[in-house]
C-alpha cells in the first residue's frame, strides 16, 4: 500500500481505545467512517495515553468500542 507504514504520529488517546491497524483501516474505510465517523477525534485533556500511531490507523474510543464490542475491532483488524 502506498504512504508511510511505520509508526510516526504521535497522539494521546483515552486509555482503552482500539488502534485499528493501517492496512485495515483502509480496507474498511467505509464501513469505518459509519461506525466512528470521517474526523479524527479530539480527546479532552487529562487521562490520556500517549501512542505514536502509523498514518492512517484509525482509533476507537473506549465508549465505541464498548458499543460496537471488543470482537467486532478485532475482526475489523484481522482484515
Amino acid at each position: 500500500m502506498p504512504g508511510a507504514t511505520t509508526d510516526t504520529v504521535g497522539l494521546e488517546v483515552e486509555p482503552n481505545s482500539f488502534v485499528i491497524k493501517r492496512g485495515s483501516s483502509i480496507l474498511n474505510k467505509e464501513l469505518l467512517d459509519k461506525m466512528l465517523g470521517k474526523n479524527p477525534k479530539k480527546y479532552a485533556g487529562g487521562g490520556t495515553v500517549p501512542i505514536i500511531a502509523t498514518p492512517q490507523e484509525r482509533i476507537a474510543t473506549p465508549e465505541e468500542v464498548d458499543m460496537y464490542g471488543l470482537s467486532v475491532f478485532r475482526a475489523i483488524n484481522n482484515s
